[in-house]
């Protein structure tokens, strides 16, 4: 069994306060894998800092990917994690007044990168009474009103946790064969949804991916984007060379060879989940479906109980009011040491807030 890296805190810049910038948080806000990088990953990095030629990093990166899912070097692009490679696949994809549909919530870099080069952006959003499922018929029948050159979406869904299972977007992407997806996977190697990620995709989608959460290395910024050959030689051309460092190459390469702790990793978190699952059930709040190690969880007044959870209990939850869900808090699932932590704290606040199973009392 995997343990939490050490320490298990995290400080957000954007969560800076008087009252918490004094005591590190107990992270279940940004997601990450509490059990840490696998151990070969890091050492890769690490012995890649003084390396002389990024280069032969980049080819062995792309060569080592590729090979693991059986594709050309060519329908491989490293980058500097997945917003990297959404902002430069919009400056590649679209043009001034083109029109990007965003399949929402969405906590991905997707829109802002397609609104800084000019496109004009239109919503398709998901429903809480559907555990918030991604409808894609709904979802053609929009396409076919507003005539898209780009879709995005998160699969699995971010903040929502809902399965957005790739063979149904890969069958709508073959309906709309003009139309170019990108699918941002950052969650899928720690979801019930992980095989998805041996499935090829469609020369019009394009899906990136980063060693962010699964392998817990928010700093090195290191991802990896599978596509047709030429866009990712369009989206290379609109980058600035050596846009991705070697440490990050290394570490990419090394990653991909990385099942095995992934694995291990992915099913304590499921455990977590469930765990975290029944203690919103103890408290009687309600939350979305999962298929991630976090939960979507209905409460009133959520941006007053995340900061109050911060500051007085030193937890760093996700408020989810920025994706349109001013009543919903993203939890992610605490290892088992740290599962008491945050039930004392979210009784404690609910109660001094007058919340019943998370409603206005």
């Amino acid at each position: 069994m995997p343990r939490p890296s050490a320490p298990l805190t995290y400080l957000p810049a954007e969560l800076a306060s008087a009252g918490a910038a004094q005591a590190q948080l107990l992270d279940l806000y940004t997601g990450q894998n509490p059990y840490g990088p696998p151990p070969h990953v890091l050492e890769a990095a690490r012995a890649a800092v003084c390396e002389r030629s990024p280069d032969a990093l980049a080819s062995a990166a792309r060569s080592s990917i590729a090979q693991r899912f059986g594709v050309t070097p060519g329908r491989v692009l490293p980058g500097a994690g997945a917003s990297e490679l959404a902002w430069s696949a919009a400056r590649a994809l679209v043009r001034p007044g083109g029109v990007w549909l965003s399949i929402e919530p969405a906590q991905s870099p997707c829109v802002a990168a397609a609104r800084s080069v000019g496109a004009r952006i239109t919503r398709w959003r998901s429903v809480e009474r559907t555990g918030h499922s991604v409808d894609l018929e709904q979802v053609a029948e929009l396409m076919r009103l507003e005539q898209p050159g780009v879709v995005s979406l998160c699969a699995p869904g971010s903040p929502t946790g809902a399965s957005v299972p790739v063979e149904a977007v890969f069958e709508l992407a073959a309906r709309f064969a003009d139309v170019q997806f990108v699918v941002d996977q950052s969650w899928l190697p720690l979801s019930d949804d992980h095989a998805d990620l041996e499935r090829v995709p469609a020369d019009n989608v394009l899906c990136l991916r980063s060693l962010t959460l699964s392998c817990a290395l928010p700093g090195l910024r290191a991802g990896y984007a599978l596509g047709s050959s030429p866009l990712l030689a369009a989206i290379a051309d609109a980058r600035p060379p050596f846009a991705v460092s070697a440490p990050a190459l290394a570490a990419l390469a090394a990653a991909v060879q990385e099942d095995e702790h992934i694995t291990r990793c992915r099913h304590q978190l499921q455990a977590d989940r469930s765990q975290l699952r029944a203690l919103l059930d103890t408290l009687g709040l309600a939350h979305t479906p999962s298929v991630v190690p976090f939960a979507l969880v209905r409460v009133a007044r959520a941006a007053e109980v995340s900061a109050e959870l911060r500051d007085q209990h030193h937890i760093a939850v996700c408020d989810a009011t920025p994706f349109g869900l001013p009543d919903h808090l993203r939890i992610s699932a605490p290892p088992t040491a740290a599962a008491p932590q945050l039930q004392t704290a979210l009784e404690r606040v609910l109660e001094r807030r007058k919340l019943v199973n998370g409603r206005e009392a």
